[in-house]
């Protein structure tokens, strides 16, 4: 319920209660002394790391978001779609602040961690379409050529 408060929270561009849920939440997972694969779809300290990266990129902190998954980035997150889902959001974090050739290297992480995950979802194609179209100077042509390969106009 924690996490799903921060979602939501977030997705409202709520950040006081995003913030309390996220101190809360991080409290409870002080306790869980498990980050087993299990505990993957409920709760976990990593769980709760993950879902603080996606509320800052939803709230626009991407230098918040990055931050919070800089340590991430480097432990062993044993769910592939969890996983890719690190990178996505460091991908929009790097979008948001125009670093599009990090972008790109962040979504080609996440491909390779859950392929069919990323190349069938929506937000995904639609981040890589709008990076795309927002180098106009063609600075990252191989952000072109994934969305030729994902079947995205730009």
């Amino acid at each position: 319920m924690l996490l799903r408060g921060v979602t939501a929270a977030s997705a409202g561009g709520d950040r006081a209660t995003t913030a309390e849920f996220l101190t809360e939440a991080q409290e409870v997972a002080r306790y869980v002394d498990l980050d087993s694969p299990e505990a993957w779809a409920n709760f976990s300290p990593t769980n709760v790391a993950l879902h603080s990266v996606s509320a800052s990129v939803v709230l626009g902190d991407a230098g918040a978001a990055l931050e919070a998954a800089q340590p991430l980035m480097r432990r062993r997150i044993p769910v592939p779609e969890r996983r890719a889902a690190l990178w996505v959001e460091a991908a929009r974090a790097y979008s948001q602040q125009g670093r599009l050739a990090e972008g790109y290297k962040a979504l080609r992480i996440a491909e390779s961690c859950a392929s069919e995950d990323i190349r069938r979802r929506p937000s995904v194609l639609e981040l890589a379409g709008d990076m795309a179209a927002r180098d106009r100077r063609g600075a990252v042509p191989e952000l072109r050529r994934f969305c030729q390969e994902l079947g995205v106009q730009v």
